[in-house]
């Protein structure tokens, strides 16, 4: 079920006691169907509302009520009986029948609370192309006789069988909804018949009430023009009052058998079952569901193969169809088959045979020719044509019959209705003139009381400062609508001036607040109320004069602010120049030295003070030591890599009044008393970065280093000469520690 959009339906997030409206599901004559949350149980659900459109309408605060109180007898019965069997459908559980959890009466109406059912309807699919086999026709099948059982039993008939109304869940199994929608006919006072059955899918008797009593053989005409509609590819049945006017007439019916339009790709019993249910008089089908399932096959009767038999029209032999009830059919061929055809139209009784003629064969098909002459084929077709003009001048006389009595009746009420049609003209006479007064009198009634209702509605709009919004709802469209109904109201014209007086009031108020914006908007507002009034030309100067008052201040604070900025900055900038000169007189070079305390296979036990120590001593011997002051420690960091290591680099020189990093790491540790010993500078003027890698010696056992720790620093030193480097680049320049 999927939900669309209809004018006339309850809007969406509604509530119904505990259940939420959500979008509409269907719509038809007696009802509309939504799609609803159960807020209790947290699921969804479906609910039908009761509202005959023909003769109710629904108020603005969703109530449901008849036009007039002349339909109020009629909406009321249709009402009882929308209640009767949702009761009634309630005691149904059955899985192949929608289930109704509820019903209830609100808003003047009722509502019905089903399940709801997720799927497609048989009508989807056969567009689609799908559920047209045997096979997938027999499974839907025989759990809707299930289901139709039950509701027979109870009294009830769905008259509405159609491919819209029978969903196919997600698993496969069917389920018949929307019952009842033919119940409420109204004795065609108001509803016209076409408007209460679906041509094609409801039996003569449907369309009129005299036609036969309506029971389960309705409903086993519905759903054989369902099955029928399969088999056609989606075309339905030729509509019963088309097949009605061709017997009246003594014509063949119309509509093709399913034993010739299946012939081939489903099963002779199958197509046979089909045209047992689609008999034109409820006499010439089956009286229960359970004569009916003994027409079908069962999944296990269905042929292996069946290939569609291509026959020109000149070979389609006239048939006679036997329509079979409860009895077997027969089976057998040539003479026998003929016979019994034969003796069986000149024994009909009730319709319970019907005869529908095809273009005669010139050449006898085979069969024909095998078990049949040509003189017996005659004999079977004057009989049928004997007992066709038999039923068309019995049910002749009958219409006679009732034409007379009608006729009667209508001469009868002729002669009263003249009797009565002085007495109703002068009383009708009188009555419009008494109701063209009335009419006057309750005009004014009620246009004053409208007024007095919108001035009520005026006062508590201004009292909430709702002067022109929201839509709706506000006092200007209330006062405007008073206008409309007295153009002279000396009350509206009043409130008008209150609320523009209003909007002056909160332009002032927001003015001497700086909120220009407000204050533009307010006087605009009440400029478009009253156009060019004094009171509002005057606020606008007012708030022009205020604008640039506070511009003016403005301008002063802002003049004020900037020399205060300036005496601030140059406080700081001799603060500066006084720092710097004092650091160049100190002359230090500072160096952050960093290691990294981890090789890719086990720690190595040095401390900051062993590392500082070699550094220094190589600086010694370089006579470099006197410019350069250490400033950082080690910094141990797990699996040094380029990448942390330039990070640490950039951050350093950012927080430390360094000048260079200098960087000692182990890395790819060999094993034994070698390693391989990383070593690393990075300029922080410059942005230089040196590496170079040197094998070292190293005591595991003892951690103690041999002196080529003490070389690879000097020659680190010397080689990249990054120093030398940064010494010239810092010699004249000043820094802040």
């Amino acid at each position: 079920m999927s939900p669309e959009s209809h004018g006339n339906a309850l809007p969406v997030g509604y509530r119904l006691h505990w259940y939420r409206i959500g979008g509409v599901l269907g719509q038809g004559g007696f009802g509309i169907t939504y799609e609803a949350f159960d807020t209790n149980l947290e699921k969804p659900v479906a609910i039908k509302e009761y509202l005959p459109t023909e003769f109710a309408v629904r108020e603005q605060d969703t109530t449901v009520r008849p036009f007039t109180e002349d339909r109020r007898k009629m909406f009321d019965w249709g009402l009882s009986r929308f209640l009767q069997e949702a009761r009634t459908l309630a005691k149904f559980h059955h899985p192949n029948i929608v289930l109704v959890h509820n019903v209830f009466e609100k808003n003047g109406t009722a509502y019905m609370v089903m399940a709801y059912e997720q799927g497609e309807t048989l009508n989807q699919l056969f567009k689609l192309g799908r559920m047209d086999s045997e096979k997938d026709l027999l499974r839907i099948i025989h759990p809707l006789l299930d289901g139709l059982v039950h509701v027979h039993e109870a009294g009830f008939i769905h008259r509405d069988i159609k491919p819209p109304n029978i969903y196919i869940r997600l698993d496969g199994s069917p389920v018949l909804i929307d019952f009842g929608s033919a119940r409420f006919a109204i004795g065609g006072e108001t509803k016209a018949l076409t408007s209460l059955v679906t041509p094609g899918f409801a039996p003569f008797e449907q369309y009129n009430a005299e036609a036969g009593k309506q029971g389960p053989w309705t409903d086993i005409y519905g759903l054989g023009a369902t099955l029928y509609t399969a088999i056609n590819r989606g075309r339905a049945p030729v509509d019963a009052i088309i097949r009605g006017h061709a017997r009246i007439e003594g014509k063949p019916d119309p509509m093709e058998p399913a034993v010739e339009i299946g012939k081939g790709r489903y099963s002779e019993t199958f197509l046979l079952a089909i045209d047992a249910a689609l008999g034109f008089t409820p006499v010439e089908r089956p009286k229960t569901v359970a004569a009916w399932r003994a027409l079908f096959p069962t999944l296990e009767e269905r042929p292996a193969e069946l290939k569609p038999e291509i026959r020109s029209e000149a070979e389609i032999p006239t048939v006679i169809h036997k329509v079979e009830k409860d009895s077997e059919r027969p089976r057998g061929g040539g003479i026998s088959k003929w016979l019994a055809i034969s003796v069986a139209v000149l024994a009909i009784a009730g319709g319970i045979y019907f005869v529908q003629t095809w273009q005669q064969s010139t050449t006898p098909t085979p069969e024909q020719q095998q078990f049949t002459s040509a003189e017996q084929q005659r004999e079977v077709q004057e009989a049928a044509r004997l007992a066709l003009d038999a039923e068309i001048k019995r049910k002749q006389q009958e219409e006679q019959e009732a034409r007379l009595v009608r006729e009667a009746e209508l001469k009868e009420q002729a002669v009263e209705q003249q009797r009565l049609a002085t007495q109703v003209a002068d009383e009708r006479v009188r009555l419009e003139q008494e109701r063209a007064r009335l009419s006057a009198e309750d005009a004014i009634r009620r246009q004053q009381a409208r007024i007095d209702e919108l001035l009520v509605r005026t006062d508590k709009a201004l009292a909430s400062s709702r002067l022109t919004s929201p839509a709706g709802d506000n006092a200007m469209e209330y006062l405007q609508a008073i206008l409309k109904l007295d153009a002279d109201n000396l009350q509206a014209r009043r409130g008008i001036g209150r609320v523009v007086s209003r909007y002056l009031k909160l332009a002032e108020n927001a003015g001497e607040q700086g909120k220009w914006g407000n204050a533009k908007v307010y006087i605009d507002k009440a400029d478009a109320i009253e156009p060019g009034a004094e009171a509002v030309l005057m606020a606008r100067d007012k708030l022009a004069q205020q604008q640039a008052d506070a511009q003016m201040k403005r301008n002063q604070q802002t003049e004020l602010e900037r020399k205060r900025i300036e005496e601030k900055n140059k406080q700081i900038e001799d603060a500066i120049r006084l720092a710097e000169k004092e650091a160049f007189f100190e002359g230090v070079l500072p160096i952050a030295l960093v290691a990294y305390g981890e090789t890719k296979k086990r720690s190595v036990d040095y401390t900051s003070g062993k590392l500082k120590l070699i550094f220094e001593k190589s600086l010694k011997k370089m006579s470099l030591n006197e410019e350069i002051e250490l400033l950082a420690s080690v910094v141990e960091v797990s699996l040094f890599s380029e990448k942390l290591y330039l990070e640490s680099g950039v951050s350093l020189c950012r927080s430390n009044p360094v000048s260079m990093i200098f960087g000692i790491y182990f890395d790819h540790w060999m094993g034994g008393k070698t390693g391989e010993l990383i070593l690393a500078g990075f300029d922080c003027t410059t942005k230089q970065y040196t590496k170079r890698s040197y094998a070292v010696e190293f005591d595991r056992s003892t951690s103690k280093w041999g002196p080529s720790w003490k070389k690879a620093v000097i020659s680190f030193v010397r080689d990249t000469d990054i120093f030398n480097k940064v010494r010239k680049a810092y010699k004249g320049r000043t820094y802040r520690k």
